[in-house]
């Protein structure tokens, strides 16, 4: 787990994090290979003075890393085992403070799926690679770290002075960064207000990024579930709205479902929760069992229907993958390896898997 040489510092867009094994995801034949994560997690773990960590080796129960500074400790957790990512990033913090960061595992992980995300905020995790399972595999739930020192630049002006520029560049050009994952927030904040309950703002979704792109929800009333739901929405997830007007006709063909914007909402932050590649049931899995749908391969999940314009039907879906229910243990295999595993599609499932899961 390395950050770069520049994360911690004021060095504008140098926050990520890679995280480095031999992938679960890459199915039948495993491969080292490399994912990357956002958040605040690599900059502290800088400033507490490593470069990085190396992870050898497995537990016989539950356990954490504790990095505070000089201070490494191997802790148990059995009382974190079985919660959601979000659940034991906000344990972790009401343990050691707002200033520990942490990267931590869900049911997902925890039960060894090979497409379980590691997660350092509510969206911002290693997606691909199924390194949830390798942290599973090892019994290890989190790592947090705790650092009081800096990362010092040898010429902080110039540093600065790109920063300057680079802010100035987009807004000359009346941008507000590179990207933009979510169009006009003012406008999405409006359309939750006007159904009856949230707010949306800009926010980064990595230290030092200075042109902020993610969308950040705040308390929007669940469909499925009586609850409110906060967090980012980024990347894939949005795509549990379904095709866009302006989409190719091949993806509103795929994705031709609109479940809402709560809705939609709510299924981005079950899928975070259970720390599940968004990447592979949305882009490979989902459209290889629709294509399996219409072949008349499949027609029920589980015992249910299978209706992809259900919000309820997603939820159940994505918590059968999560917790090995049913069919949810071979689609939790990923896409591809559950395609070959109960030999279902195998060629409409190449469609979306071009190389190995």
């Amino acid at each position: 787990i390395f950050p770069g040489a520049l994360t911690g510092s004021r060095s504008p867009y140098s926050g990520r994090t890679s995280v480095s094994t031999v992938s679960p995801q890459s199915y039948p034949c495993s491969f080292f290979t490399r994912s990357n994560v956002g958040g605040h997690f690599g900059g502290e773990l800088k400033r507490a003075g490593y470069d990085g960590i190396i992870v050898t080796g497995a537990s016989d129960s539950p356990v954490r890393i504790q990095i505070a500074d000089d201070a490494v400790s191997i802790l148990p957790a059995d009382d974190l085992w079985g919660l959601d990512t979000m659940e034991t990033l906000e344990a972790l913090e009401a343990a050691e403070g707002k200033g520990a960061r942490s990267l931590a595992i869900g049911p997902a992980g925890e039960r060894l799926s090979r497409i379980a995300t590691i997660h350092t905020s509510s969206s911002s995790a290693c997606g691909q690679g199924g390194f949830g399972a390798v942290m599973g595999s090892k019994v290890l739930k989190a790592i947090s770290v705790s650092g009081s020192g800096r990362v010092s630049l040898f010429a902080p002006g110039t540093i600065r002075s790109i920063a300057t520029a680079l802010v100035r560049a987009f807004a000359e050009d009346g941008k507000s960064g590179p990207l933009n994952f979510y169009g006009d927030i003012k406008e999405l904040d409006r359309e939750l207000a006007a159904k009856g309950s949230g707010r949306a703002v800009r926010r980064a979704c990595t230290e030092g990024c200075i042109t902020p792109c993610v969308a950040h929800i705040q308390d929007v009333p669940g469909v499925v579930h009586d609850r409110t739901w906060s967090g980012d929405w980024v990347c894939v997830g949005r795509d549990f709205l379904g095709h866009a007007g302006d989409d190719p006709p091949q993806k509103r063909s795929i994705y031709d479902w609109q479940l809402g914007t709560r809705a939609a909402f709510e299924l981005n932050a079950l899928s975070n929760r259970y720390g599940l590649n968004q990447f592979d049931i949305i882009g490979g899995m989902v459209p290889w069992l629709i294509a399996c749908q219409k072949a008349g391969l499949i027609a029920e999940i589980n015992g249910r229907a299978i209706d992809w314009r259900s919000p309820a039907f997603w939820a159940e879906f994505l918590h059968d993958i999560a917790y090995r229910q049913g069919l949810g243990d071979a689609l939790a295999e990923g896409g591809w390896a559950a395609a070959k595993a109960i030999g279902m599609g195998e060629k409409l499932a190449r469609e979306r898997y071009p190389g190995w899961g």
